[in-house]
């Protein structure tokens, strides 16, 4: 992640100076891991009604995970939040080149380490970002390979909070451990709405993944006719990472100071 990159002394001078910006305490959080959702015009989600998807984040800190955060829209902006259950799960690693595949992905044969599920009410939602119609989002459902460009404006950030039931991770500064988050919306029977799962710019290790009730966890990759004016954002066949944030949730303020002190830091490096 780029925040194990970044000198302590220039994280510090940017929260002081947004502390002496009158920004509130709780938008100085940082994140135990942070995937910042993409709101350029690649900005894409992933079908995480019809399957399960997962993104795999790195364990450097045993403290508990109280709460998860995740960035997300709904095809045609066709809201059902009220009536959506959420299923959230954390599994261990199989890397890649194990079992055959030349891609890591979640211990699905071992079950999960630690799941919860959150029914409406038991949850808070709040609208991120809303696009104007002239860079509106794409939808994508891997499973049956649908593509939508232009489908919606809304993004929304669901937040998860479990802090009487934590899950106590394996991985430390010493010995960092790899893990699988994964997302699954439950709707009600018959209904026409589908939640999707926010892409993000930022790449760690390997592709997320969907899947496939008979052939199991599949690598998630932008699909051909995928739109990207820019040859510096995704194109067809790139990996997909997917927006999210584990404890404490980001403030609004706390994220956008990461994401530009993480580009200017990109921008030295080239």
């Amino acid at each position: 992640m780029f925040l194990h990159g970044v000198c302590k002394r220039v994280l510090s001078a940017v929260l002081a100076v947004l502390g002496l910006a009158g920004v509130a305490t709780a938008d100085l959080d940082i994140p135990k891991w942070l995937q910042q959702p993409d709101l350029t015009v690649t900005g894409m989600d992933v079908d995480a009604t019809s399957t399960p998807l997962a993104d795999d984040f790195l364990c450097y800190d045993d403290a508990p995970v109280t709460d998860v955060h995740v960035w997300g829209s709904w095809r045609d902006d066709l809201n059902l939040t009220d009536q959506t259950t959420f299923r959230l799960a954390f599994y261990d690693d199989i890397p890649a080149g194990a079992g055959g595949l030349d891609y890591s992905r979640p211990d699905y044969g071992n079950g999960p380490v630690k799941e919860y599920s959150f029914a409406p009410g038991e949850y808070a939602a709040r609208l991120w970002h809303t696009h104007g119609a002239d860079a509106l989002e794409d939808w994508y459902s891997p499973e049956s390979g649908q593509y939508v460009p232009d489908n919606h404006a809304e993004v929304w950030q669901y937040n998860f909070l479990f802090p009487d039931d934590p899950f106590f991770q394996a991985g430390s500064g010493t010995d960092p451990a790899v893990y699988w988050l994964q997302v699954q919306a439950v709707g009600p029977a018959g209904a026409n709405a589908a939640f999707g799962w926010k892409t993000s710019l930022m790449h760690w290790n390997d592709d997320a993944v969907y899947l496939d009730p008979e052939d199991g966890p599949q690598e998630l990759r932008y699909p051909s006719g995928f739109n990207s004016p820019y040859a510096w954002l995704p194109q067809p066949g790139d990996s997909i990472d997917l927006a999210f944030a584990i404890t404490p949730e980001p403030g609004a303020a706390a994220l956008l100071a990461i994401g530009g002190l993480a580009a200017l830091l990109r921008r030295r490096r080239r």
